[in-house]
C-alpha cells in the first residue's frame, strides 16, 4: 500500500496527481489517502479508487493500531505540520518516507521545535525531504537534518490536464482567425471589464487587426460584456449567437459552456481574470500547457505560489494596471515573445512532472521506465 498524506488544501491537486499517476504505473496498487476533513471532502470523488481517512489521534496506541491496520510501505507526506508521534511509528515500522513540499513556516507548530536535536528527530522518518525554499532547506540542515537527505526543489505542483476541445471547432477557428493576432481573457470577471476594454484601446494604437477573446466567468454573463464593450465603443462578437469572429469585430465574447481548452489553444497570449480587482483566479498550468503566453495582475491568490515560481523562469509576466497590461499585449504579441513564454511554461511543467514521475516510482520501488 502507498500511503499520502495530503497536509494543507494547497495539496489537492498534488494528491490528485499521484494517485492518477500510480493507478497509471499500477492500477492493483491499493492507496491511501490520509487528510483533515476540509480536504478529504474535496477528495471524496476518489473514494472508488482508493481509502480515505483521518490522522489518528496523536497518542502512541492509536498511531500503532493505524500503522498496523493500513500497513503502508511507503509514505509521501505533503506539506503541512509533521505529527511527532504518528511519524515515530513509521520510523520504527521502518515505512520508506519522503516529505514533499517542507516549509519553515508551517513544518513545525512551535517555533521551539527548530532547537538541534528536536528538528532532527522530527524528520528522522523521511529518508528524502524537498522543500519549497532554501531557507527551509538552511534551517533543516543547521538543525542537524544530514544535508544528503534534503534537496531545494521548489514548490511540487500537480501536473495539469489539457482542457478538452472539439478538434472540428479549432480548425474552423483557426480559418476564421487567420493571421489576426489574438489575445484571450479567461476566467475574465465583470469587475475589470474597464481595465481590459482600456489595456485593449491601448494595444490597437499600434497593432489594429488585434482581437481581444472574452471567456466570462460565467457563460450567463457573455450578454452583459457584450453590451459594455459595445457602450464603450468597441465593435464586438458574440459566439451565443452562432457566429465565428468576423474580421471587423474588435472583440469576441466566447460565451458557449465549456469552450475555454479550445480558446487557449487558439490564443497565444492569455491574461488570468481576476487578478487585477478580484482574486480567486485559476492556476496558469493550463494555459501554459496548451502554449498560451501568461499575463496576470498581482492578485494571484489561491495560487500565488504558482504565479511566482513560473514568473520567476520567464513563463508569466505581471502587471499592475491597465496601462501596463496594454504594454504587456503589445510587447507580447510578437510570434517568438509569446513562444519563449510558453516554452519557458512548458519546460517547467515537465520538470514537474518528471519530478512526480520519480517520486511514484521510487514509492512503488519501480527502477526502470514504464
Amino acid at each position: 500500500m502507498i500511503w499520502i498524506h495530503c497536509g494543507e488544501p494547497s495539496e489537492i491537486g498534488l494528491t490528485r496527481s499521484l494517485v492518477s499517476r500510480i493507478h497509471q504505473l499500477d492500477p492493483d496498487k491499493q492507496v491511501l489517502v490520509t487528510a483533515d476533513e476540509e480536504c478529504l471532502f474535496a477528495l471524496r470523488d476518489l473514494q472508488q479508487l482508493l481509502l480515505l481517512s483521518l490522522l489518528p489521534a496523536e497518542a502512541p496506541v492509536r498511531a500503532r493500531d493505524f500503522l498496523d491496520r493500513h500497513k503502508p510501505g511507503a509514505l509521501l507526506w505533503l506539506g503541512g505540520h509533521l505529527r511527532p508521534v504518528l511519524l515515530r511509528g513509521v520510523e520504527h515500522s521502518r515505512i520508506r518516507a519522503t516529505l514533499v513540499n517542507g516549509e519553515a513556516n508551517t513544518l513545525f507548530s512551535r517555533r521551539t521545535t527548530w532547537m538541534p536535536g528536536a528538528v532532527k528527530a522530527a524528520v528522522a522518518p523521511f529518508s528524502r525531504i524537498l522543500t519549497r525554499n532554501g531557507s527551509t532547506a538552511t534551517r533543516l540542515s543547521r538543525g542537524g537534518v544530514p544535508s544528503e537527505t534534503i534537496e531545494v526543489t521548489g514548490l511540487v505542483l500537480e501536473a495539469p490536464t489539457p482542457q478538452d476541445h472539439d478538434p472540428n471547432e479549432l480548425s474552423v477557428l483557426i480559418e476564421a482567425l487567420g493571421t489576426r493576432p489574438v489575445w484571450l481573457v479567461a476566467d475574465a470577471r465583470l469587475g475589470e471589464v474597464d481595465q481590459i476594454v482600456t489595456a485593449h484601446v491601448a494595444a490597437l494604437r499600434k497593432t489594429h487587426r488585434l482581437l481581444l477573446v472574452v471567456v466570462p466567468q460565467e457563460a450567463s454573463q457573455g450578454d452583459l460584456w457584450t453590451e459594455k464593450v459595445r457602450k464603450a465603443g468597441l465593435r464586438v462578437g458574440q459566439r451565443a449567437d452562432g457566429e465565428d469572429p468576423h474580421p471587423e469585430q474588435q472583440v469576441y465574447v466566447a460565451d458557449l459552456h465549456d469552450e475555454t481548452g479550445l480558446w487557449l489553444r487558439a490564443s497565444p497570449i492569455t491574461f488570468m481574470g481576476g487578478t487585477l480587482t478580484t482574486g480567486g483566479t485559476t492556476s496558469p498550468l493550463a494555459p501554459l500547457l496548451l502554449g498560451s503566453a501568461v499575463l496576470h495582475g498581482p492578485i494571484k491568490s489561491p495560487h500565488g505560489e504558482r504565479y511566482d515560481r513560473l514568473r520567476n523562469v520567464g513563463a508569466c509576466r505581471e502587471v499592475r494596471s491597465a496601462a501596463e497590461l496594454g504594454v504587456a499585449i503589445e510587447s507580447t504579441i510578437p510570434p517568438e515573445q509569446a513562444a519563449k513564454m510558453a516554452l519557458a511554461g512548458w519546460d517547467e511543467i515537465t520538470r514537474n512532472a518528471l519530478l512526480i514521475d520519480q517520486l511514484v516510482k521510487d514509492a512503488l520501488q519501480l527502477d526502470e521506465p514504464v
